[in-house]
């Protein structure tokens, strides 16, 4: 729960917008109670007791009540959407900024395929369920304790017989909550697979096609998008058995109601008009109850999404600014590393052992190695990708973790092996100081 805890954090934001969700949703409930207790008075008074003057006046008052619960229904779903977008917008917003401020030791264990899908789909499972679910939620929640209210007023009797049918139904609803969620979880998971197949081979499509791997490549993604598709019957099997089942479940109420409410109006202690507005009341009794499958469904998807999405803006960036950081203004370029050790996991193997340099202002300086002896490890200690786990580098006397990380960095020109454009015009690129080879 403390994931949904935090996605309404995110709501109450924007209190503009749930007031006139909330308001479009009440005025809604409002104009649906008044639907059956108009018609149980055309079938009572204006039918049985033959009061024709009376049908025109209670017809326009029905639709009148109609036509009022679209516009709450507009007033509700508009301004439910726009604040489930809003949110959302800002959530994006906040995960891609994050995603720029976290250390290259992050790429190092991340995918990018897993990446663009918490961007992409994650959040928009959110934003279902923040424009649609949380207020229908309520709205159920409101409906059912209503309704409850009024059906115990028409008959107590018929009342305690229909809710006879609740606790089977909840505990339908609890059984389908605890086996969905976890599905959800590795529907999500094969899903962000299936894009880091993708990415990786659309990225490499020359290499691929430079060794004649593509029926490899093809048959690799295959598995992947099969896994897919399994996943999503079995999840799909468990929702298409529940469903049904609660549907089953909530209808035992209307059998009762034919049965029991029938003999009344038999015996005279229930008139017809009531009977009709007693089984669309409990009808609209059903309607949350039945939807709870569907809001679990949601919500759950919801909470396998969020916590996918928070792990991510959870992760603490490890190239933290001391408080008192000065910036860094004209510089000489001095550098020093005293004995530095780095690694890139704390049980891992040192990848660079007491390294001491010294390369003073307009020095040259070449490091040659084998591959992964740890020669661009060294050079992005410079601009801070990575810290020493142990040592210093030091930039004109001073250690380069009391320095701010963008002044360090405007002050520090690379050039970078890996061939990259950003879409659009070439000066775009080229404006990042940055020559691909």
């Amino acid at each position: 729960m403390n994931t949904i805890w935090r996605l309404l954090g995110y709501m109450i934001r924007y209190p503009r917008w749930i007031l006139l969700s909330i308001l479009g949703m009440l005025g809604m409930v409002a104009m649906q109670f008044m639907v059956p207790w108009l018609t149980r008075y055309v079938i009572d008074i204006a039918i049985i007791e033959q009061q024709w003057q009376l049908l025109l006046p209670l017809a326009l008052a029905v639709v009148g009540a109609v036509i009022l619960r679209s516009a709450f229904v507009f007033a509700r779903r508009y301004a439910s959407a726009y604040l489930g977008q809003s949110v959302i917008y800002e959530l994006r917003n906040e995960m891609y900024r994050h995603l720029h401020e976290l250390p290259f030791s992050f790429y190092d264990r991340a995918q990018t395929g897993q990446l663009m899908s918490r961007v992409t789909e994650d959040v928009e499972t959110m934003r279902r369920f923040l424009g649609f679910g949380v207020v229908n939620i309520i709205r159920c929640i409101f409906m059912f304790f209503g309704v409850l209210i009024f059906l115990l007023y028409i008959n107590y009797e018929l009342t305690l017989l229909v809710l006879l049918t609740a606790p089977p139904l909840v505990i339908t609803v609890r059984m389908f909550s605890g086996r969905v969620r976890p599905m959800y979880r590795e529907l999500q998971r094969r899903f962000a697979d299936l894009n880091i197949a993708l990415q990786e081979n659309v990225g490499a499509v020359r290499v691929v096609r430079s060794f004649a791997r593509e029926d490899h490549e093809i048959d690799k993604f295959d598995a992947h998008n099969w896994g897919y598709l399994t996943q999503n019957v079995a999840t799909v099997r468990n929702w298409a058995f529940f469903f049904p089942a609660m549907r089953t479940i909530s209808e035992v109420g209307t059998i009762i109601i034919l049965w029991y409410g029938g003999r009344q109006v038999i015996m005279g202690t229930m008139t017809i008009g009531w009977l009709v507005a007693y089984n669309q009341y409990l009808t609209m009794l059903l309607g949350p109850l039945r939807m709870m499958g569907w809001l679990v469904n949601l919500t759950e998807r919801a909470i396998a999404s969020g916590q996918r999405v928070f792990d991510v803006l959870d992760t603490k960036s490890e190239m933290e600014e001391k408080p008192d950081a000065a910036e860094l203004e004209q510089i000489e370029g001095h550098i020093e590393m005293e004995d530095l050790w780095f690694r890139y996991d704390e049980d891992g193997k040192w990848i660079l052992r007491g390294i001491n340099l010294d390369a003073r202002p307009g020095q040259r300086i070449a490091l040659l190695g084998a591959t992964g002896a740890g020669k661009s490890t060294l050079i992005n200690m410079l601009p801070r990708f990575y810290d020493p786990s142990h040592g210093r580098v030091v930039l004109d006397g001073r250690d380069l973790r009391d320095v701010t990380i963008n002044s360090l960095r405007r002050n520090i020109g690379m050039v970078m092996q890996d061939t990259f454009s950003y879409r659009g015009h070439l000066r775009g690129s080229l404006c990042y100081s940055v020559t691909y080879l």
